[in-house]
């Protein structure tokens, strides 16, 4: 396959799971993990410039829970650090 052409079938890949987190709120990929999108209430924040304090808004944000067969993938023999330096693989 060329780059060009795999490029495109992974924007298209994309573009899919972006619209079924959209539509369905979630999207499993079995054995590797799960897309879950939720609402953020509107919280307070602090203007880094001026120190005043105002109100950020609520949005919807998407997190990734890998699933129990990729992380224990993930974990090294022993307890070793990963490869991105935590446990497992996991950022510190």
């Amino acid at each position: 396959m060329s780059r060009p052409r795999a490029a495109e079938c992974v924007e298209a890949l994309l573009h899919l799971m972006q619209e079924a987190i959209r539509r369905e709120g979630r999207l499993l990929f079995s054995g590797f993990g799960l897309f879950d999108s939720y609402a953020k209430g509107p919280r307070r924040g602090r203007n880094p410039a001026t120190g005043g304090e105002l109100t950020l808004l609520g949005r919807r944000v998407v997190v990734f829970r890998t699933s129990p067969k990729l992380r224990a993938l993930l974990v090294c023999p022993g307890g070793a650090p990963g490869p991105r330096g935590g446990p497992g693989g996991d950022a510190a």
